[in-house]
Order: structure tokens, then C-alpha cells, then sequence
């Protein structure tokens, strides 16, 4: 009845329904995938698969705005709770760690565009040492580590001032290289220094510690980590704790002091987005 009714219509969906499937898309997907799934990274994360075969299928989305990036790929390597060290060696790290830095290279997106951030765990707690997943001068742009006081929330833990916590890996990063930029990519505090009771003045006295070890230690770059963890106080803005209030959150005034400081570069304030080339590096 509906055949009579659209002739045409109905000679169209005939046809459809006839039409050999297209596996073109679907097959070069898989083929990126085995290109990059060698056997020095089958332990990539779904994640990270995901990312480098987009950016091998798609390339660069537009290299002609004033978007800046970085990269932090595969940090706190000489830990031992990430699969990138969980298993394998530092020279599967380098081989892949290089060949996904000239995949994005060879598509044209340059330091301008994005940089790249080696960073290690403050301290070596897996089988191997930082040093030894070194990815060498050609292949970062930055190093970089990441340092936590534990304070006395954990039996594993213990209070420890920015000092104690960075003075050795900044000194065996800057043996690797004295010409790379220094990031703290991540950093925090918690405030409870003995028992369980959060010691404000304690914690406040940390953040202006690690704002002078920033200045004193020529760290081009530092973000903290604003998230409480289970029995970890470490916010210092919009937590549980503080000494002052803004806006009606907890904040540290060491924190809001240092950043009021003139020692950072503040974004354009018509485009926060954009910084200089100079600034970016």
C-alpha cells in the first residue's frame, strides 16, 4: 500500500537498503590505533590512545589563533601507581615519550603553540630514579616536579617544610639540565602538623614559606592543588578552614599575599587567554 502510495520514495529506500556499507572510516581508524599501539606502548590508557589518534587523524584544529598549551605527559614516572611505571622501563618511556613529541612536531605545532612539561614525583618510589627516564634537552621545553606536605594526616606522612620537600629533586633536575625552565605543577598543604587537628597558623606560615622558595628558587611556573583529599585539609580557598574571608569563602592570607605580589605575570585584560610568546616560554 505505502509502495503505491510513494513510488519514489519507496524506489529510494530500495536502493539504501542495497547500498554496500562503507568500513573506509572505521578501517583507518584501526590502522592509526595499530600505529600507535606498538609494542613499547601497549600499556597506554584508554586516554591516551584516544588523544594521540585524534591527533593523528585530525591533526591541528587551528593553528591560527592565540591558543597556547603544555603538556604534561605521563608525570610522576619514577613513582610506582601509574601505568607508565607500573611494568615496564625508563627506555620505553623515552622511545614513547619521543615519538609522541615529534607525532605533534611533524604537524606543525611548534613551542609557540605548545610545550612541553617533563615532570617527577619529588621523590623516587618506584625501581627506577628520574634521572633515568630522562627524555633529554630536545625533547621538553620545561622540567618540572610536584611536592606535597602530608603533614601528620597519614602514618606514612610527615610534616615537611618546602624546603625539605624540593631542595633535592630541584638540585638533580637542574644536573640534568641548567638551561630548561622550572615548574612546581603541583604543590599543596595540608594543616594538620601533629595529631589530627588542623593547625591554621602553621599552614599559613607553609604557603608564605613556599611563596618565597618559588622567588628564591627561580620557579617560572606554580599551581596548587585547591582539592581536599580524604582526611587531607589541603584547599586554601573555599575549604573547611582559613584565617580570613573573601567573599564568603575560607581563604589563607599567605596564599592571597602571595599572589598579590608583583612577581607574577598577569594575563591581558581584554583576552586573559593570551600571553606573549616571550611570557609563554
Amino acid at each position: 500500500m505505502i509502495r503505491d502510495m510513494y513510488p519514489q520514495l519507496s524506489l529510494a529506500t530500495g536502493i539504501f537498503l542495497c547500498a554496500l556499507i562503507s568500513t573506509a572510516t572505521v578501517e583507518r581508524d584501526f590502522s592509526t590505533m595499530n600505529r600507535i599501539l606498538t609494542d613499547l606502548r601497549y600499556r597506554l590508557t584508554t586516554e591516551h590512545l584516544e588523544e594521540l589518534m585524534r591527533i593523528s587523524i585530525e591533526g591541528p584544529s587551528d593553528l591560527n589563533n592565540d591558543l597556547k598549551d603544555l603538556i604534561i605527559d605521563c608525570h610522576e614516572m619514577n613513582g610506582n601507581w601509574y601505568s607508565w611505571s607500573i611494568g615496564s622501563t625508563p627506555n620505553d618511556y623515552v622511545l614513547a615519550w619521543r615519538h609522541t613529541y615529534n607525532i605533534l612536531l611533524n604537524k606543525g605545532i611548534d613551542a609557540t603553540r605548545l610545550q612541553w612539561v617533563w615532570s617527577v614525583n619529588r621523590k623516587d618510589y618506584g625501581q627506577y630514579t628520574a634521572e633515568e627516564y630522562w627524555v633529554g634537552e630536545n625533547y621538553t621545553h620545561w622540567l618540572g616536579i610536584n611536592g606535597f606536605n602530608g603533614g601528620s594526616s597519614a602514618n606514612w606522612s610527615k610534616w615537611e617544610w618546602p624546603n625539605e620537600i624540593l631542595d633535592n629533586m630541584i638540585g638533580r633536575l637542574h644536573n640534568l639540565s641548567s638551561t630548561k625552565p622550572m615548574s612546581l605543577n603541583a604543590y599543596a598543604t595540608v594543616g594538620v602538623r601533629t595529631g589530627n587537628t588542623t593547625d591554621v597558623q602553621s599552614k599559613n606560615e607553609w604557603l608564605r614559606q613556599m611563596c618565597d622558595y618559588i622567588n628564591n628558587n627561580n620557579i617560572k611556573m606554580a599551581s596548587y592543588n585547591n582539592v581536599d583529599e580524604p582526611n587531607q585539609d589541603n584547599m586554601v580557598f573555599g575549604g573547611t578552614h582559613g584565617d580570613v574571608i573573601w567573599n564568603n569563602f575560607n581563604a589563607y592570607s599567605a596564599y592571597r599575599n602571595c599572589l598579590q605580589s608583583n612577581d607574577w605575570i598577569e594575563p591581558n585584560i581584554t583576552n586573559p587567554r593570551l600571553i606573549t610568546d616571550e611570557q609563554f616560554a
